[in-house]
């Protein structure tokens, strides 16, 4: 899976290869997000596709990919006569150039595709504890997504699902139609509109995470039959060709129909996930997220970041799983390796071949090296750390100075 942007937005010119697990790091603005909302959206794009939502020829249609399709990301504005889009994916490569769109297929058979679900957490996700009316909130149409998968997978809280901090769980509250928050030992219940901001952020995201993986989980990837697959096409048609919905509404509706039909992996890609979390808290959810990425083959993590614990921490997970192997033959194995995985789960073990970091800078990307075989931490993130410890040193040379 590789992505390149020319001249599109923040962007002067990216070009990325997608692994497994992938990062971008960088300043505000620097354009983050604006490969990983192009990213999903080709994502989608390649999805529709393959499952015959959608020919490539209503895709290609005249300003149709500027207007409607990058437009759900509120990206429609980024492009100038120069901008180029070039996307590669499994079965389809699409390339944007001269205010076209043009798609071709790959030699790749259909059948080797993972059909995916994919999941585009935005930052604003924080709010979502706080809505109760939809029909008076104008928000961007991937927000207004995220906000409807919430509502459905909330519901689908059976059990109290438990967080990977603090010591406490959410569940559905059927009654009152809200989601709580509640310690393990049942000291205290509250609603999760009243929870700490951390919570709020996190909360919502996890519950959607869950609730999509487990149904991926639970159908074991097994493919649509002949019968589902004439369901869906026939249904399919219905909603493109049907002139009374607008491009968002049916969008919308093939959401829906797209979640009655069985995806085979799980695509995550989240702005900061980091959001008003405690250093500590923002390892835990991290190792969330990688074991959720590792429950199954063919599962990915893109990941946006401010933060420079989430970039530390991505080490530690490498270095656990190379310690791991490495114990494999001491005489003292299984002593070692029980104790290894009380400091990192066995699930949250990241291959170092299936990790990439790029670094966003003055409108490019940069490929973070590997060090010893871990990732580097000379990265823009450490470097502002660093920075403020010089400072700090250049206020004691001034207070040595005023002594002499």
């Amino acid at each position: 899976m590789h992505i390149e942007l020319i001249i599109f937005g923040p962007i002067a010119q990216a070009s990325l290869n997608i692994a497994k697990f992938t990062f971008f790091v960088g300043d505000n603005g620097s354009g983050k997000s604006t490969v990983a909302k192009a990213l999903s959206t080709f994502m989608w794009m390649e999805k529709s596709l393959v499952r015959g939502d959608y020919d490539k020829n209503y895709f290609e249609k005249s300003k149709y990919f500027k207007t409607e399709l990058l437009n759900y990301h509120r990206l429609e504005n980024y492009f100038t006569d120069s901008s180029e889009l070039h996307y590669e994916g499994s079965v389809y490569a699409f390339t944007y150039k001269k205010g076209r769109l043009y798609i071709d297929k790959q030699e790749k058979a259909i059948s080797e595709y993972a059909l995916p679900q994919i999941l585009y957490v935005p930052a604003e996700r924080s709010f979502v504890s706080n809505v109760n009316d939809l029909s008076k909130c104008k928000l961007s149409d991937a927000l207004l997504t995220f906000v409807q998968d919430y509502e459905l997978a909330r519901k689908t809280l059976l059990s109290p699902l438990e967080m990977p901090f603090n010591n406490i769980v959410v569940g559905y509250d059927e009654s009152r139609g809200s989601v709580y928050v509640e310690d393990k030992n049942k000291t205290y219940r509250i609603d999760l509109s009243e929870a700490s901001s951390g919570i709020q952020s996190v909360a919502p995201l996890l519950v959607i995470y869950n609730a999509l993986i487990e149904k991926i989980i639970a159908k074991k990837g097994s493919d649509m039959t002949l019968d589902e697959l004439k369901r869906f096409s026939k249904e399919a048609a219905a909603i493109v060709s049907n002139n009374g919905l607008l491009e968002m509404q049916k969008r919308a509706a093939m959401s829906e129909l797209g979640g009655r039909f069985n995806k085979k992996v799980f695509i995550g890609v989240i702005e900061e996930p980091e959001l008003n979390l405690y250093p500590k808290s923002q390892q835990d959810l991290l190792q969330k997220l990688v074991g959720y990425t590792n429950s199954v083959v063919g599962n990915r993590l893109v990941i946006t970041t401010h933060s420079p614990y989430i970039i530390d921490y991505l080490t530690l997970l490498v270095e656990a799983g190379n310690l791991y192997k490495e114990l494999n033959s001491s005489s003292n194995k299984d002593k070692l390796q029980k104790k290894l995985l009380k400091i990192v789960p066995q699930g949250a073990f990241i291959p170092l071949k299936e990790l990439v970091i790029y670094q966003f800078s003055k409108g490019t990307t940069k490929k973070l090296p590997l060090v010893a075989n871990l990732p580097t931490s000379d990265n823009k993130l450490n470097l502002a750390l660093d920075s403020i410890n010089e400072q700090f040193y250049k206020l004691l040379d001034i207070r040595q100075e005023m002594s002499v």
